[in-house]
């Protein structure tokens, strides 16, 4: 899957009574690295991570708000 598959995978209107905002900045911070001691959980937290053990090869996200709410409440 390329990112640009990916930027497809969701968009406004996809998920009913929320306003969906594709994301371009950086998701964490380059310091932030996810961890969990939950195994069924590891494989999500390792795709969070700035440091993967199994690097991307592409990777998008978008913010997700219930529509209504003011755009400075985050």
């Amino acid at each position: 899957m390329t990112e640009s598959d990916l930027t497809e995978v969701l968009s406004a209107g996809d998920v009913p009574g929320f306003a969906v905002t594709p994301q371009t900045m950086p998701l964490l911070e380059a310091a932030d690295v996810v961890t969990t001691g939950i195994a069924a959980c590891r494989p999500i937290a390792d795709m969070m991570s700035v440091r993967p053990l199994h690097p991307r090869k592409a990777m998008v996200w978008a913010l997700m708000k219930p529509e209504g709410v003011p755009a400075d409440v985050p």
